[in-house]
């Protein structure tokens, strides 16, 4: 005969799934459910945070216990995130500033300076082509 899965399975599997997944945007029919409760107030948007309902400010909802060491994962992947996302838009500032002329313009069509250089790499000089591609290769695995 089949047997359900353990609820202790199942809330494993979810923390799991939405550790992968990260914050997830609430709709808004969300919010309306709560009325004009305090916790409808206190959290405009809302997001879901690693098993933890937080406002955009990263504050704590009244009633809510967040676990200290959830809080630390957050704000650990947060400073990842933000770490990656500045390492991009250097690269993209080095590509833009070492791209010809002819290419620039081609950036908005592209998708930007590694798209378009990765795809144009024969209009950058013989010269510059090895840095432009070890660029874009750090570039893709960040």
């Amino acid at each position: 005969s089949g047997s359900s899965p353990s609820p202790v399975l199942l809330g494993v599997v979810f923390l799991i799934a939405l550790h992968t997944l990260g914050p997830v945007e609430l709709p808004q029919s969300y919010h309306s459910h709560f009325g004009s409760s305090v916790y409808a107030q206190a959290a405009q948007p809302t997001r879901l945070t690693i098993g933890c309902l937080q406002s955009e400010e990263e504050e704590q909802l009244p009633g809510m216990f967040v676990p200290p060491f959830v809080q630390e994962e957050a704000k650990r992947q947060s400073a990842i995130r933000e770490m990656k996302h500045d390492a991009k838009k250097q690269i993209e500032a080095q590509l833009g500033e070492q791209a010809p002329a002819s290419l620039k313009m081609l950036f908005p069509c592209c998708g930007g300076p590694v798209t378009t250089m990765e795809t144009c790499i024969c209009a950058v000089p013989t010269d510059q082509q090895d840095q432009v591609k070890q660029a874009i290769e750090k570039y893709k695995s960040i």
